[in-house]
C-alpha cells in the first residue's frame, strides 16, 4: 500500500508540473546513505531573494519517527525526534540570516518539497541531512531549483497548493488542532487549526491584488482568513484585510496600502484546498 501511494503521488506531482531535476542550480541523481548529519552541498547554491526557490527530493529514513509506525507524527513531530532536510540561508559573507528544515517521515521514498522565497538578504543555500538518533537517511534524488510548476508560477504565494502530500507542512506555522491531511479522493489539504500562519510573501504596495481562496470554514462566522500587511517589522502587521472563502471557491480584490513590503496570510480554523495570489489591475 505504502509503494502504491508513492506512485500515486508521484502522478500527481508529474500531472501538476513538478519535475525533480528541471533546469537545476544543484542536483542529486544518485543514492546516497547518511548515518549522521553531513552537508550535501560541497559549495553554496546562489539564490535570489526575490524570487521563489524550489527544494525537492526524494528520501526515506529508518526508525520509530515515521508514518508507518506512527500514523500522527506529521503533526507531532519536533526538532531532534525525527529525521530532516536542514536548509540554511546564507548573505555575502557566509553568514546565516534564516534557516528552515524539512521532515523525513516514511521508511518508504516519498516526494518531498519546499517552495519558498529566501530571506532578504540571503545570496546562498546550504543543505544538510540531519538523521535522528541512531536512525539512516537515504536521498534518492534533491533538486534545487528556480523552475517551478505551472500552479507556483501563476501566484505570488508559495504553496498555493498542496502537492507534495499530508507529510509536508509547506513552511506553514499550524495552530491548535492543525495538520495536513490527504482526503479519500487523493485531494491534500491543510486544516490551519486555531491561529496558524502562511509564510511570508513580498508584495508591492499600492497596487491591487485577488485572492483565489478555496476552503472550508469550520467554525461558520468564528473561522476567518486575514491578510496581514507588513513594512520593514515583520513583529506586528501595519494592516490586516479579510479574506473570503468559501468551498466553491471565492475571489477577493484588495488594495495594498502604502508602505508595504511583505504579506503573509492568518488563518483561524479553516481548511484550505488552494489559496492564490496575483496582482491585478483596479
Amino acid at each position: 500500500m505504502n509503494k502504491l501511494r508513492t506512485i500515486f503521488l508521484s502522478a500527481i506531482l508529474l500531472a501538476s508540473g513538478v519535475r525533480l531535476q528541471a533546469s537545476a542550480a544543484f542536483e542529486i541523481s544518485e543514492p546516497l546513505s547518511f548515518d549522521k548529519s553531513a552537508p550535501l552541498n560541497s559549495e553554496p547554491i546562489p539564490v535570489n531573494p526575490d524570487q521563489k526557490l524550489l527544494i525537492a527530493f526524494t528520501a526515506s529514513t529508518t526508525g520509530e519517527s515515521t508514518i508507518e509506525e506512527n500514523a500522527r507524527i506529521s503533526v507531532q513531530v519536533k526538532r531532534g525526534f525525527a529525521s530532516l532536510l536542514q536548509i540554511d540561508f546564507l548573505d555575502d559573507g557566509g553568514n546565516k540570516v534564516g534557516s528552515t528544515e524539512v521532515s523525513i517521515l516514511s521508511k518508504f521514498p516519498r516526494i518531498y518539497g519546499r517552495v519558498m522565497y529566501p530571506p532578504p538578504g540571503s545570496k546562498a543555500v546550504n543543505l544538510q541531512i540531519v538523521p535522528a538518533k541512531r536512525e539512516n537517511v537515504k536521498v534518492e534524488k534533491l533538486s534545487v531549483s528556480n523552475e517551478l510548476p505551472q500552479k507556483e508560477k501563476a501566484g505570488i504565494n508559495p504553496h498555493p497548493t498542496f502537492e507534495f502530500g499530508d507529510l509536508c507542512t509547506y513552511g506553514y506555522t499550524l495552530g491548535y488542532g492543525g495538520g495536513v491531511y490527504t482526503r479519500p479522493d487523493g485531494k491534500t489539504v491543510l486544516n490551519s487549526g486555531f491561529a496558524g500562519n502562511s509564510p511570508i510573501f513580498p508584495i508591492r504596495p499600492d497596487s491591487y491584488y485577488e485572492i483565489d481562496c478555496r476552503g472550508i470554514p469550520y467554525l461558520g462566522r468564528k473561522s476567518s482568513i486575514m491578510l496581514q500587511c507588513f513594512g520593514e517589522d515583520l513583529r506586528k502587521p501595519i494592516k490586516s484585510m479579510r479574506v473570503q472563502v468559501s468551498q466553491q471557491g471565492v475571489t477577493t480584490k484588495l488594495l495594498i496600502p502604502k508602505n508595504v513590503k511583505r504579506a503573509n496570510f492568518g488563518f483561524y480554523y479553516v481548511i484550505l484546498e488552494e489559496l492564490r495570489v496575483t496582482e491585478s489591475s483596479k
